[in-house]
């Protein structure tokens, strides 16, 4: 391999991860070299380029398939967690006041996805239960919060949580 070639696809291989079996880019670079390229022909920085974007498509296909996959209880949890967020982003002078903030909400539902994906995982009743009691500590936050600022919508996040609560009810 000559130098100038050598150098080129080291230098992008510093910014490459290769996943599972997949050829490092060196080894790329090697084959391409024995297939007659010269570095004048690839213009590795395009081709970098190219696999990154290729690998963000799969990586976001592999976490579709992944969230997909998951139990319905934790994607109402993921939303009750997300909606909760939304609230706070939208909402940034109430989140910044110590008296009203949404932290609270926030780590209710942090709790209430780590108690979702431990009731998925093993729906006895004591599992189920814990999520039971966390969701309806959600149901008064969001009630006190919603009645603390009666110009802003809940009822969504409320929606939500029932809709958790239900799909709790049908793991056992």
């Amino acid at each position: 391999m000559s130098e100038p070639v050598a150098s080129q696809i080291a230098e992008q291989a510093a910014n490459l991860n290769p996943v599972g079996d997949a050829p490092t880019p060196a080894q790329l670079g090697a084959q391409a070299v024995a297939a007659g390229a010269v570095a004048g022909e690839v213009d590795t920085a395009a081709l970098l380029r190219k696999m990154q974007v290729q690998q963000a498509q799969i990586d976001q296909l592999m976490q579709g398939q992944r969230d997909a996959a998951k139990p319905e209880v934790v994607k109402y949890a993921e939303a009750v967690a997300g909606h909760v967020q939304a609230l706070a982003a939208a909402n940034p002078v109430i989140d910044a006041n110590p008296d009203q903030t949404y932290e609270p909400g926030k780590r209710l539902a942090a709790k209430i996805v780590a108690a979702a994906n431990q009731a998925a995982d093993t729906p006895d009743a004591a599992h189920v239960d814990v999520l039971h009691r966390l969701l309806d500590d959600m149901r008064r936050w969001v009630g006190r919060h919603s009645a603390a600022h009666p110009g802003h919508d809940y009822s969504t996040l409320g929606s939500v949580v029932e809709d958790t609560h239900d799909a709790a009810n049908r793991l056992g």
